[in-house]
């Protein structure tokens, strides 16, 4: 019986070590670079589902875009360029040609306007994080600032 209480412990205590030492992947940064507070990794974290929801159609999984359609996202200059930009086409939307990563598009960027400023924050954080992009958060109160400016 105490035999088989220490193969229990033993087992026990290895299992604990293990789901410790994979629990630490989770806990490393997004992205190098810009080292994000706790609020920003968690608004990245929120971002990625709004992403899932409102980007990916268009943008993709992968942030790679549709090919002659719908601009790529990864390593893209957009998204790692101007917040302000950034934002005011997530507000305003897009028309008209573009050129990205040395491609033209023209299909229309509908507004996002609908959706909230910490919402629209957390799906620029996001994506700024992810896709091989390598740029600061965004916050709420940026892109309140660029709504409240007609």
């Amino acid at each position: 019986m105490l035999k088989n209480i220490s193969r229990l412990l033993i087992f026990s205590f290895l299992f604990v070590f293990f789901l410790l030492s994979q629990a630490s992947n989770y806990s490393k940064p997004f992205a190098t670079g810009f080292k994000l507070s706790n609020e920003a990794q968690d608004s990245t974290k929120a971002g990625e589902s709004l992403y899932i929801k409102h980007c990916l159609q268009c943008h993709q999984k992968d942030g790679s875009g549709v090919p002659n359609m719908f601009p790529p996202i990864m390593k893209s200059d957009w998204a790692n360029g101007d917040k302000i930009k950034l934002i005011n086409v997530l507000l305003k939307g897009l028309n008209g040609d573009i050129e990205v990563s040395g491609d033209q598009y023209s299909q229309v960027m509908p507004k996002q306007d609908y959706l909230t400023n910490t919402e629209i924050a957390q799906i620029l954080t996001y994506i700024r994080r992810n896709f091989g992009n390598d740029a600061d958060a965004v916050y709420p109160e940026e892109v309140a600032t660029v709504r409240g400016k007609k």
